[in-house]
């Protein structure tokens, strides 16, 4: 087993921290009937999805599984357990 170190840490943290976001910016605009090109947030959502080319849908558990990843790296990286709050 490789240790990673804080540099793979946070580049992991933030990706995952994006498409979480990401997610839930596409969730509000679908539940909200919103057309998401028309939101606030699109160039943010636009710039998120440039950057990672394909994303795939999730269903509940995956972004259960998601939110759980982002806890952990988060807190190998000293914050407290279950900080969720920037997303």
């Amino acid at each position: 087993m490789k240790l990673r170190n804080k540099k793979d840490i946070q580049a992991a943290e933030e990706r995952l921290s994006e498409l979480a976001w990401f997610f839930r910016f596409m969730y509000g605009c679908i539940t909200q009937k919103l057309d998401p090109k028309k939101h606030p947030g699109w160039e943010s959502a636009k710039r998120i999805a440039d950057k990672y080319e394909t994303i795939d849908p999730v269903t509940d558990h995956q972004l259960g599984e998601l939110y759980g990843k982002i806890c952990a790296l988060r807190w190998v990286l000293g914050e407290d357990w279950d900080n969720l709050a920037v997303l």
